[in-house]
């Protein structure tokens, strides 16, 4: 469910596991690891559903078919395209060069400070963000794209700042609408989630901490898959209804007060 909410699926992972003894219960940390790795792709796969029609379509455009002879269509919808996969590219390059310093999960306590300092950012970001010029996500311009794709890989530096949050905030403060700053952030997930999980997952299965012929473990996977597909669908068709009418300081209270209660639970348990 906060896979695609700017609240941080990572830190409420790591808060989570680590409050419902996750680790040990899978069977150690490789286990837990690859599970956590491999439910993310039922949500990659529920954006995907989402948005089917409308990719689709953009890819017709781009191919000079579907309805794309109006001015422009073609250029707009290659740009988009291009575009995605360009803001994919500070990602990988980070997560190569940092591949050992990611693997590294954080403290709650450090998780839930990441919280409160990004919840305080997008509450501020939410109130005195220059007025939207961009509707839509296929309006972006390089710039607002190169930029969104930078701020996406703060969020693997610092895990409970949160992916969606980050480039969000991003596409805010260079104009974007609440709906194309959101929907971007999405389409930006397809690939950047993909490569993410496709990399690590081949890994966990090449190290022997998943075997493939390991029955119960991938049932577990699979129900976790399912469970997360849906989720995701579910809450990217009501945070989208959501943003028509509001914007964001709710998710940035919700950051501020997770934050609060890890640190108050971290010092009295």
């Amino acid at each position: 469910m906060t896979e695609f909410l700017p609240i941080s699926s990572t830190g409420h992972l790591i808060i989570a596991g680590h409050w419902l003894a996750f680790e040990e219960a899978l069977g150690g940390k490789a286990r837990s690891d690859a599970f956590l790795i491999f439910i993310q792709s039922g949500a990659i796969l529920a954006v995907v559903f989402y948005f089917r029609e409308r990719l689709w379509q953009r890819v017709r455009e781009a191919a000079g078919g579907g309805g794309a002879r109006r001015a422009g269509s073609v250029e707009r919808a290659r740009r988009f395209l291009a575009g995605i996969c360009v803001a994919t590219v500070p990602a990988v390059v980070v997560g190569l060069l940092a591949n050992r310093f990611l693997d590294a999960l954080p403290s709650e306590k450090f998780v839930a400070w990441v919280l409160i300092a990004g919840g305080a950012a997008l509450w501020a970001v939410d109130q005195w963000r220059p007025k939207p010029k961009f509707a839509e996500a296929e309006d972006f311009g390089w710039g607002v794209i190169l930029v969104v794709g930078v701020a996406q890989t703060l969020a693997m530096l610092f895990p409970g700042l949160s992916r969606s949050g980050a480039t969000i905030m991003a596409a805010l403060l260079l104009g974007a609408g609440n709906k194309a700053a959101a929907e971007f952030s999405f389409f930006l997930s397809i690939p950047t989630m993909c490569l993410a999980c496709s990399y690590k997952l081949a890994k966990a299965v090449w190290r022997g901490d998943v075997a493939m012929d390991d029955g119960m473990m991938w049932a577990v996977f699979g129900v976790g898959f399912a469970v997360s597909f849906v989720s995701a669908a579910l809450v990217v068709k009501a945070f989208l209804a959501f943003l028509r009418k509001h914007g964001f300081k709710l998710f940035a209270y919700y950051r501020v007060v997770l934050g609060a209660v890890v640190l108050g639970a971290g010092r009295f348990f």
